[in-house]
Order: structure tokens, then C-alpha cells, then sequence
């Protein structure tokens, strides 16, 4: 449709959107385009060239942006997923032991050494860092002295699960 400031404005009526007449104009060469529309437009050839141009250019465009429905669907599918993410998070989150924080004693090896001694007078079995968290002693000192103790006898470890027991 040409307006009065000899613009041609283009707008979208069903049942015949610009997708199908640009297609249609696409299928003919560019003398069959200009023989179809004619003269009787009121268009020169360059102008009739120019429309076709963007016709064709508003159809690339338009073809590019997806459909509402398929907007809903891509929306729908995407919350799907991310509440799926949500629950797997969550369970992880889950199974994250809890941190814990010892604060350490500080004392001599020998006062160390006789609370080792009476832990292990219980009868249990112990893992190295059961002793250090229970006692609230630094890891590698307890490893030493139950390594001391074991050359003494007083205590056995478990090679093949590095346990120590009485």
C-alpha cells in the first residue's frame, strides 16, 4: 500500500502473511517480479526492487523469532529443568558432611600420650583421627605417638585398614 509521503507500508492480513507473498516473489526471477507487479502500482522498477529487498529482509527477520507456542513450550521446559537442577542440588547439598571444627588442645607430648593410653583402656578400636577429634589433638602428633606406642607393644595397628587397637 503506498502512503502519502511515498512510503510503502507493509502490514501483515490473514490468510496471506509477508512471509508467503515474499516467498512468492522470491520464486520468479527479477523481470517476472517486475511483470507481475506491473506498472499500474505507480512503482518504478528501483522501487519495486527496493520493496523486495526488504520484504525479503523482514522475512529472514521474522523467520528468526520463534512462534509464541513454541515460547511456552521452551519456557515450560526450561522451568522443568531448572527445578530438576533445584532437587539434584538439593540433594547434594544433602550428602555434604557437615564441617566440624576442633579447636586443639595444647599439651605435652607425655600428657598426650597418658590420654591415649587411657582411651585405648577401653577396649576399642580406634582410627587415628577418632583419637585426634576425641581427644581435640593435632592429627600428626597422635599418629606419632600411637606409632611409639606400637614400638613399646602397649598398642597394634591394622596395616591393612590403619586402624589402632588395644
Amino acid at each position: 500500500m503506498r502512503s502519502g509521503a511515498g512510503e510503502v507500508q507493509i502490514t501483515e492480513t490473514r490468510p496471506f502473511p509477508i512471509g508467503l507473498i515474499a516467498n512468492l516473489l522470491v520464486r520468479f526471477d527479477e523481470s517476472e517480479r517486475s511483470s507481475l507487479l506491473g506498472d499500474s502500482a505507480g512503482f518504478t522498477l528501483e522501487d519495486i526492487r527496493e520493496k523486495v529487498q526488504r520484504v525479503n529482509e523482514l522475512t529472514q527477520a521474522v523467520r528468526g523469532i520463534p512462534s509464541f507456542p513454541n515460547m511456552i513450550l521452551e519456557n515450560v521446559l526450561l522451568r522443568q529443568e531448572v527445578e530438576q537442577i533445584k532437587q539434584r542440588l538439593s540433594e547434594l547439598e544433602e550428602r555434604i558432611p557437615e564441617e566440624k571444627v576442633i579447636v586443639l588442645k595444647e599439651i605435652s607430648m607425655e600428657e598426650a600420650k597418658e590420654e591415649i593410653r587411657q582411651l585405648f583402656s577401653s577396649g576399642r578400636t580406634l582410627y587415628y583421627s577418632d583419637i585426634a577429634e576425641e581427644l581435640r589433638l593435632d592429627l600428626k602428633l597422635v599418629v606419632d605417638i600411637c606409632l611409639e606406642l606400637q614400638a613399646s607393644g602397649e598398642v597394634e595397628i591394622d596395616e591393612s585398614v590403619t586402624k589402632v587397637t588395644s
